[in-house]
């Protein structure tokens, strides 16, 4: 691929990889760190409610800039609120405290995906776009991958304190990553409000809006599991160690990574892959609801697996409801609005409905979502048979 000797490449990849060992080693960090300082489940799942809340429209007002003035900023903005959440997690106390830190977070995590599909497409002109992202998909995977494995491993060995301060130092490492990116827009564009006002309010074709819903059902899917279930749920209920609960969440982006790999290898079809993601995934959900230890890892194996899967059904339907390249980063994130207000919503009961309905709900729930994923993707992508 020519994308290896463009000048943002090292950059981006840096980014890529390090944004997602953040967000992986926060997702096991800090509900172990909440539960430790006795904060509530009910709480927690409020708490973790706030980010999904923040890109809701925070990553679609971003995006829009960065279609007028361009992705570095933007990156930037993101560099700086990953240091300033973890500072503010590592003296939080009050649930109060983790709201502040959750809207640095969101803030950060808006700002990464706000211009980052952006960034991927315009590295390389002359590879189509699909296997660029997959390839980064595959790179987001491994940092995933090591964020929860390190974490796992830190909280045992170094403890909360210690690893937040190994996280800062990433942390700065992603701002300086920001820095050295070029710019991808004219240094004399304007940033006109008129202008993203007109991108975030004009007007879609109904495809565009049933593809947004879709992909609304498989975030709300991994916001359950991936999000808050399986962290709170392996600690507080099977009673696993962080470093167990590091091993287990690290299989996940690790043996979806395989998986995703494998698959383009294969050249599988949406069809293939959406049968292969049901009949890993459903299973999995069954197996969880039992409680059992012995069980957690067939579990994760075969949602690992499924997760992969999923992944790229999940950008084939992104991908596939783009047209406009002046308004790539505005329609990514319009695209993302169900995804978010589902995040929301379900984060923000998750914990009310595990407390009063056990954990096993919600499992059932996260199967209702994907069952309905997988058909609604049959559905979406029945034009895409090739692929």
């Amino acid at each position: 691929m020519h994308v290896l000797k463009d000048k943002n490449f090292l950059p981006a990849l840096t980014i890529n990889y390090l944004h997602s060992f953040l967000s992986s080693a926060m997702a096991i960090l800090l509900p172990i760190y909440l539960l430790d300082k006795n904060i509530k489940i009910q709480e927690i799942g409020l708490i973790f409610a706030t980010l999904p809340f923040m890109m809701l429209f925070l990553r679609l007002v971003l995006a829009s800039i960065a279609d007028s003035i361009g992705t570095k900023l933007i990156f930037m903005i993101e560099g700086v609120a990953s240091i300033l959440y973890l500072i503010t997690y590592k003296f939080a106390n009050s649930p109060s405290d983790f709201v502040l830190g959750k809207i640095s977070e969101g803030t950060a995590v808006s700002s990464f995906w706000a211009v980052n599909r952006t960034q991927i497409a315009e590295l390389d002109h002359k590879t189509e776009i699909s296997k660029i992202a997959s390839f980064f998909v595959g790179l987001r995977s491994f940092g995933e991958f090591c964020g929860n494995f390190v974490t796992g491993l830190g909280i045992v060995y170094l403890g909360f304190s210690n690893m937040y301060l190994l996280l800062f130092g990433i942390g700065l490492v992603v701002l300086i990553s920001t820095i050295l990116l070029k710019n991808n827009k004219n240094q004399n564009s304007e940033l006109k409000i008129r202008s993203i006002i007109k991108k975030i309010f004009v007007k879609k074709e109904i495809s565009f809006w049933k593809n947004s819903l879709v992909l609304g059902l498989f975030g709300a899917v991994q916001t359950i599991l991936v999000t808050f279930l399986l962290p709170v749920y392996f600690y507080a209920q099977i009673k696993l160690s962080p470093f167990e609960i590091g091993g287990f969440m690290s299989m996940i982006p690790l043996i979806s990574a395989l998986t995703i790999i494998v698959l383009l290898k294969l050249k599988a079809t949406p069809n293939q892959m959406i049968i292969l993601s049901a009949l890993f995934s459903i299973p999995a959900l069954f197996l969880y609801t039992t409680a059992s230890k012995d069980l957690m890892f067939a579990a994760t194996m075969l949602y690992s697996v499924a997760a992969g899967s999923m992944s790229i059904i999940y950008e084939m339907i992104l991908i596939s409801a783009l047209d406009k390249k002046e308004t790539f980063s505005t329609d990514i994130g319009l695209l993302h609005i169900p995804i978010r207000l589902a995040e929301t919503v379900i984060l923000g009961v998750s914990g009310f409905l595990v407390v009063s309905l056990g954990y096993a709900t919600m499992f059932v729930i996260a199967g209702v979502f994907l069952i309905c994923y997988f058909f609604a993707s049959l559905i979406v992508l029945r034009k895409h048979t090739s692929f």
